[in-house]
């Protein structure tokens, strides 16, 4: 039986394919982008994630988008990043519950 891990990287590996294939990374830039957030906003990522992408990506004035993109993602995901991106995208850690001692 797969765990949970196993279907989230498979659900990953989904999303990264239809992402590669959906966007035409060669075309006009401004273009590009545009499919981009479509895509981003269909796999679910979010529109207060999509956005800051985009605009980092904008910003950066690179001409590679594929490897500007990909760079941002990176370090959308880095561990310092990740608590705020999975909020951006809905999630909210719990807090731990504290132990209370046994009575001996």
């Amino acid at each position: 039986m797969a765990g949970f891990f196993d279907r989230l990287k498979a659900g990953l590996a989904k999303t990264r394919e239809k992402l590669l294939k959906a966007i035409p990374w060669g075309g006009n830039p401004e273009e590009v982008l545009e499919e981009l957030e479509m895509a981003l906003l269909a796999a679910d990522v979010g529109l207060e994630a999509t956005e800051e992408l985009l605009a980092e990506v904008r910003a950066s004035g690179r001409k590679d988008l594929k490897e500007a993109v990909k760079e941002k993602l990176v370090q959308m995901l880095e561990p310092e990043e990740r608590r705020a991106t999975l909020r951006k995208l809905g999630f909210r850690p719990q807090t731990p519950k504290a132990v209370e001692p046994r009575a001996t």
